[in-house]
């Protein structure tokens, strides 16, 4: 239960037609902060002078500075395309550097998909983050899930890390602030679904809907112990967020009370409908101000909110300042 002061403020603050998920979003921005330490952005990238991935990103020519912003070794310049080859190299190199701050810096776990697989075992595997606590936190978990490929766990999308910043382009502030809020994490990797030899497909998670689905049936189901459930799923993660409501309709719509979904399709609505009008907010890219309610205006079945900027590939780094 919350107390009558935190109850009154949140009246003040959210529109008379507020939905579930607003007041899910606001009592939490509401609530005080547990005590633990801020990373600091200067001290989190000098520090990742010794990470092997940022050592990889040098002998491309770059470097991530005390912002976040990727710069050119040779003359502290922001980045300028050559070739889709050489684009690419760069690109992979920043997911390794992002993934290797998840685990270096936010202390996440990896965990191998299918679940019996190990480390150092042989054959297939695939591989999602998670923090410590997913398995122990009674209170609440955040589950992420990012677009298409070749978009990677700890990413929402290549480019923004590359040409903004890892501050839009990474899931790094979703992270901290989740942690800071007291939450369990679950980031969701749909798109690692082949082998070593980026052929074969991996057994029981070969294609994002049903890496999703196993997530959901063998680790948010049966390990997870959050009694409430938050989801951010941006781009092609709100088709897998809703391919999990409708086949897990009855244990989605009791355990996630708040789904956020970041300029995406989302549809067939049909019963979904109701679910969505109270527990449900898209964050659409359009040129209105960020946070104008734009459900009208784009003739939505649930509450659809300006993200404000066209630019794709932003949307969920500026759309923190929503959640």
């Amino acid at each position: 239960t919350w107390g009558f002061q935190l109850q009154r403020q949140l009246m003040e603050k959210l529109p008379p037609k507020a939905t579930l998920a607003e007041k899910e979003v606001m009592l939490l921005s509401m609530e005080e902060e547990k005590k633990i330490p801020r990373v600091s952005p200067s001290k989190y990238y000098k520090d990742s002078g010794e990470w092997v991935s940022h050592k990889k990103l040098q002998k491309l020519g770059h470097y991530y500075d005390t912002d976040g912003v990727l710069k050119r070794v040779k003359d502290d310049c922001g980045f300028q395309f050559s070739t889709q080859e050489d684009y690419e190299e760069l690109a992979s190199a920043i997911i390794e550097f992002v993934q290797e701050g998840l685990l270096k810096i936010y202390k996440l776990q990896e965990v191998y998909l299918p679940l019996e697989a190990k480390k150092s075992s042989k054959g297939d595997k695939a591989i999602i983050y998670a923090t410590t606590d997913f398995e122990t936190n009674p209170d609440k978990c955040l589950i992420i899930i990012q677009g298409k490929t070749p978009v990677r766990a700890g990413i929402w999308a290549r480019a923004a890390c590359i040409n903004a910043s890892l501050q839009i382009g990474s899931m790094f502030p979703y992270i901290e602030r989740a942690v800071s809020r007291g939450f369990s994490i679950i980031i969701l990797n749909p798109n690692d679904n082949f082998g070593s030899d980026g052929k074969t497909p991996i057994k029981k998670i070969a294609n994002p809907q049903e890496h999703c689905r196993y997530d959901w049936e063998n680790l948010i189901t049966k390990k997870c112990k959050a009694k409430k459930l938050y989801m951010i799923a941006f781009s092609n993660g709100g088709i897998n967020a809703n391919d999990l409501l409708t086949k897990y309709f009855k244990d989605f719509t009791k355990r996630v009370v708040a789904l956020v979904i970041g300029d995406s399709v989302f549809g067939p609505i049909g019963k979904l409908k109701e679910y969505l009008q109270k527990h449900a907010i898209h964050i659409k890219g359009s040129i209105e101000s960020l946070g104008t309610d734009i459900t009208g205006k784009v003739k939505a079945s649930f509450k659809t909110i300006s993200a404000g900027t066209k630019d794709h590939s932003s949307i969920c780094g500026v759309g923190i300042e929503l959640c």
